[in-house]
């Protein structure tokens, strides 16, 4: 048999501890910053190739492309994204920006966006609109012809 094993009634050693390390009243002081703080307005290009700020009020990085939107037009509707006219992500002027149904968004990544240039891109998003629309008006025949 291993000695290695608690007892019966054997006491452990952390027993009325709170943490491993004793106490953590005293681990984090007040007003230190972490290190992977930034200060608002702070800027970055994530992986996706979208700019990310920081915003005051906000914990963490929002979408440039978004919070633009919103300062202009309010809040972004529920089931509605936003876009860029010319497919460049990183232009995030309001002139540029776009607003689509996920279902708009849908078609144009399907069919559209591997012929998408700067030049076309608005081109493809109308294109995708119409596919949307289109459908949407096949699928509505369809329920009444049933």
């Amino acid at each position: 048999m291993s000695d290695t094993k608690f007892k019966k009634g054997q006491v452990p050693w952390n027993k009325g501890l709170k943490g491993v390390n004793g106490t953590s009243e005293s681990r984090w002081k007040k007003g230190n910053i972490p290190h992977t703080a930034r200060p608002v307005g702070y800027e970055r290009i994530n992986r996706d190739g979208h700019i990310e700020i920081k915003v005051e009020g906000q914990r963490q990085m929002v979408y440039k492309h978004r919070w633009t939107w919103e300062q202009h037009h309010g809040e972004i509707p529920k089931g509605m994204v936003v876009s860029f006219r010319n497919g460049i992500r990183t232009d995030c002027r309001i002139e540029n920006l776009i607003l689509l149904t996920r279902s708009e968004l849908a078609r144009l990544n399907q069919s559209y966006i591997k012929y998408s240039t700067p030049e076309t891109h608005e081109s493809c998003v109308l294109l995708a609109k119409i596919k949307d629309a289109s459908n949407k008006a096949s699928g509505n025949k369809l329920e009444r012809a049933k």
